[in-house]
């Protein structure tokens, strides 16, 4: 795939929900139609059930100490900080040691999970987020298909799933939403495989190209 010609080869899952979140059933369309076509590059698509969702608590155990490094000298004026941050901070100072080893156990069990699928298969496609594009005013989308988030992240669940793994991943326009808005489909691999997830994002991107934006005057 070096030059991203085609697929020719490639075994390459497609999963709707890694976060057991649900998704938009718009861009879960979407996203299965894009890595449906890559049958016709040559390779070998399917669609799998695969879910990481047991990440998101130990992914926050882990972002709750980070963020009480990231604001380490400033943790006497937590009330100067909007209601977010002092939030994060907040639950920061409350993980135990006992927590970041729970957190840590399962981080290790997924990372397992996943290098059992990449003896299957070469790559994993799923929606990069399970919600359209939302207007800038809004800080945080707040449900998706009628259900609300337990936590205002969860959104970004898709993403930070893999990052608790350290596995490398790339988003790629998938297509277009009936009312024009962007969709990602997040395509992800084993370690060190960054080139063939780029080359296959090259391959999708020129499947569906959503040009640019529309320009308001």
């Amino acid at each position: 795939m070096g030059k991203a010609r085609d697929a020719k080869g490639l075994r390459i899952a497609f999963t709707r929900d890694i976060a057991g979140i649900g998704v938009d059933s718009e861009i879960e369309a979407i996203c299965r139609k894009a890595a449906s076509q890559l049958h016709e590059q040559g390779a070998t698509v399917d669609e799998i059930e695969f879910d990481l969702s047991e990440g998101r608590a130990p992914y926050k155990t882990w972002r709750g100490v980070w963020m009480v490094g990231q604001q380490l000298a400033n943790l006497g004026r937590l009330d100067a900080f909007g209601e977010n941050l002092k939030g994060n901070v907040e639950s920061g100072l409350t993980v135990t040691t006992t927590d970041i080893a729970t957190a840590e156990r399962t981080r290790f069990a997924l990372f397992q999970k996943m290098r059992g699928l990449f003896e299957r298969y070469d790559l994993l496609l799923t929606p990069a987020a399970p919600v359209k594009p939302y207007p800038v005013e809004w800080n945080f989308p707040k449900e998706i298909n009628g259900k609300s988030f337990d936590d205002y992240i969860d959104w970004i669940a898709p993403g930070f799933l893999i990052t608790l793994m350290s596995l490398p991943a790339a988003s790629v326009p998938a297509g277009l939403t009936a009312d024009r808005l962007p969709v990602g489909l997040q395509i992800i691999g084993p370690r060190f495989e960054e080139p063939k997830i780029l080359a296959l994002a090259k391959l999708v991107q020129q499947a569906n190209p959503i040009g640019w934006p529309p320009v308001s005057n």
